[in-house]
């Protein structure tokens, strides 16, 4: 086995930037999905499926490290000392949007700003295992995966990628204004090197 260490990354070395050879590691014909080109066109649907597996694989680190914010932060909330109650606001309360306005920085503002980055991640892990579970029936049916099915799987991992790198980015944030704990920086430094490449892809060039 070789390592090629990737320097100049921001981020962790835990963040798995850099490459890893295998020498001489067999492996079974039945678990090669196949060589992916850039015209996915030219090969067949089942083995088109390789590039979608590894978006798959690299959505759910984003929304690992996310959790790993939440749970962290969560702890490093519970053991803090109690803040001093902050001074009752100027402005009445709207109802709505309140962790943003009125309730800002108090108890009530912190359970519901926990609350929707907790929504966020649920709700992209429901995705991921749809597209999981789209995966893993392409897989299963081999030579005989039509073009529309490894569409309708692309339309699907794509749709979860969006969503759990959102909720990643959106959270690893949010903890550090929740929490605003030692070391919680690194989670965002974290995400933000694993999606640091497709943001960059999907951003508009100016003319």
């Amino acid at each position: 086995m070789s390592l090629e260490t990737a320097h100049g990354r921001l981020g962790q070395r835990l963040a798995a930037a850099g490459r890893v050879g295998f020498d001489d590691a067999p492996v079974d014909a039945e678990h090669l999905l196949g060589t992916g080109l850039r015209d996915e066109h030219a090969v067949p649907p089942f083995t088109a499926l390789a590039p979608l597996a590894l978006r798959l694989v690299l959505a759910h680190v984003a929304l690992g490290i996310a959790e790993g914010a939440l749970a962290e932060a969560r702890d490093v909330r519970g053991t803090a000392p109690p803040a001093q109650p902050p001074a009752p606001p100027s402005t009445p309360s709207h109802g709505n949007g309140c962790a943003e306005c009125c309730c800002a920085g108090t108890e009530q503002g912190l359970l519901v700003a926990y609350g929707e980055m907790v929504t966020a991640a649920r709700a992209a892990d429901a995705l991921l295992e749809r597209a999981g579970g789209a995966l893993e029936r392409g897989v299963l049916a081999g030579g005989e995966l039509g073009a529309d099915e490894r569409a309708d799987i692309a339309v699907l991992v794509a749709t979860a990628e969006s969503v759990a790198e959102r909720a990643a980015l959106h959270i690893t944030a949010g903890v550090l204004t929740a929490a605003g704990g030692p070391g919680l920086d690194r989670f965002r430094r974290n995400v933000h090197t694993l999606t640091a490449q497709r943001r960059h892809r999907r951003t508009p060039r100016r003319r």
